[in-house]
């Protein structure tokens, strides 16, 4: 693993660590190591620290991580050590991954993300968007919906400049042929006029509602941007016999 990072240093790709997903944790759970390209068309990068990764894995089977290792044949790739699974581990490595198709109803969609909401990256662009796309397609995969980093957070937002309505148009006017409709990540902070831009304007058909749901159903007095309202004290303001839940209202620093 270290000669791996080590590699995709040197061909410009930085370190990508969610908050939820410490390298810590997916040493322990054979998870994955990411790492993002800075040029264009570079993408994300997984390394894996286990053949058969995966918290749903290690919980259904007995993986034998040694056996494994033990096995693997060695190979060498642009002039690099390395190994591979041997012909009767790649195949169960495979048909543990089709077995698990059947078990997904039809029903369910699939949604991809381009971009990070929030990210350092910039906004997704039409070209990054339509690559993601035709990649997919070109494996067989048809996603539903794809969301972008297109000017939202997850939570609230700290302003009202919220969702690019004409970057998204344009994101969705490209990706017409291909039958995908959009994921709206965080329209919490965003007032009601620019979201009925959105469904108006965007082929946008699933939008995430958390955060101001939330506030909502605690009975916090909001605004028309899915905002809490705070008092003199810095403390949410509590609407007289609204929400589910018994409220003090401390202040937001404290929660």
């Amino acid at each position: 693993m270290p000669a791996a990072v080590a590699a995709l240093q040197t061909a410009g790709y930085r370190r990508h660590v969610k908050d939820t997903r410490p390298v810590e944790l997916q040493a322990d759970r054979e998870g994955e190591i990411q790492r993002a390209g800075a040029q264009p068309g570079q993408g994300l990068v997984e390394l894996h620290y286990g053949v058969f990764a995966g918290e749903w894995l290690h919980r259904t089977a007995a993986v034998d991580s040694a056996g494994v290792a033990g096995r693997a044949e060695p190979v060498t790739v642009a002039g690099r050590r390395a190994a591979t699974l041997p012909p009767e581990d790649a195949v169960i490595q495979l048909a543990v991954h089709l077995a698990v198709n059947p078990h997904i109803p039809s029903w369910a969609g699939l949604e991809t993300e381009i971009g990070e909401i929030k990210g350092k990256e910039g906004l997704s662009t039409p070209d990054e968007a339509l690559y993601l796309i035709q990649g997919l397609n070109a494996h067989g995969i048809a996603a539903d919906w794809i969301a972008l980093n297109n000017g939202t957070t997850h939570g609230i937002e700290a302003s009202d400049a919220g969702i690019q309505v004409d970057l998204t148009a344009e994101i969705h006017k490209v990706l017409e042929p291909y039958h995908v409709s959009g994921a709206q990540h965080g329209t919490s902070g965003n007032n009601s006029d620019r979201l009925r831009e959105i469904a108006a304007r965007t082929h946008t058909t699933k939008a995430n509602v958390a955060t101001a749901l939330q506030m909502i159903s605690w009975g916090l007095e909001v605004n028309d941007y899915g905002n809490a309202q705070l008092d003199a004290d810095g403390g949410f303001i509590k609407v007289e016999g609204e929400g589910c839940l018994l409220y003090t209202s401390p202040s937001p620093r404290d929660s």
